[in-house]
């Protein structure tokens, strides 16, 4: 299995903004996590695609 070069997002691609409604923001192995409120349902948010 090979090594597949990581490509950066151009910027007209990415998202300036991430809002989030209820939850919280945690950092988990380097990478941002939400942590649902209502049921604790974890959903990674992408920072590559954030400008």
């Amino acid at each position: 299995m090979g090594f597949i070069p990581l490509k950066p997002i151009p910027e007209k691609d990415r998202m300036s903004m991430i809002f989030i409604g209820m939850g919280q923001i945690d950092v988990r192995d380097g990478a941002f996590v939400v942590i649902d409120e209502v049921n604790g349902e974890r959903m990674h948010i992408p920072v590559g695609s954030v400008a």
